[in-house]
């Protein structure tokens, strides 16, 4: 009896942990991809900040202070090319549809 209720336990424990665990490398994984690809712009401009700015050089040459400066470049670029993409790749794609529809006679009637 003391076996069972031990082995459940660890089983529940097990399959609770589990997933969080896989969640956190996923992020962890993300967040390290996502913070490398700006690094190198990161790492020019706290360069030129540093220079123009010797009191901040310290704070700015933080590694941690980087990679978070990186990832969040790296999300707002994405977003910005999500944005330009869905403007000219979208309205081109409306436009495909409307013309698709307009050549449907019945259709065009109920669209239109």
């Amino acid at each position: 009896m003391r076996a069972l209720h031990l082995q459940r336990y660890l089983i529940t424990g097990l399959l609770t942990f589990v997933p969080l665990w896989l969640t956190w490398r996923v992020f962890k994984f993300i967040f390290s991809f996502l913070s490398h690809i700006g690094a190198p712009v990161v790492a020019a401009l706290f360069a030129g900040l540093s220079a123009a700015f010797p009191g901040a050089a310290t704070w700015l040459s933080q590694e941690w202070f980087q990679l978070i400066i990186g990832f969040i470049g790296t999300i707002l670029a994405l977003y910005l090319a999500g944005i330009a993409s869905n403007r000219v790749f979208g309205q081109r794609l409306l436009s495909a549809f409307e013309n698709l529809i307009s050549r449907i006679p019945m259709v065009h009637t109920i669209y239109g």
